[in-house]
């Protein structure tokens, strides 16, 4: 990704910083996002309702192994 400056972008450096706008995503509506991001979703989120109450620390909860694979369909592999 890139981030260009618009021609009539204040300066950075002054009072009130800079705002980033941001795009992203699939559309608009759900059948944009592909079937197995969908899924993977939902068995993330099922994932977490089944372990509502357990005594994990908050923010800490597994991603299930079937929906860690086809999140891995869309993840960027680069060299460090």
């Amino acid at each position: 990704a890139r981030i260009v400056a618009a021609d009539d972008a204040p300066d950075p450096s002054g009072p009130g910083g800079i705002e980033i706008d941001v795009t992203a995503g699939f559309g608009t509506e759900p059948a944009d996002v592909p079937e197995p991001l969908r899924l993977a979703t939902l068995m993330l989120v099922a994932s977490w309702f089944e372990a509502r109450g357990d005594d994990t620390a908050p923010g800490v909860a597994a991603v299930p192994p079937a929906a860690r694979e086809l999140l891995a369909l869309f993840t960027r592999r680069r060299l460090a």
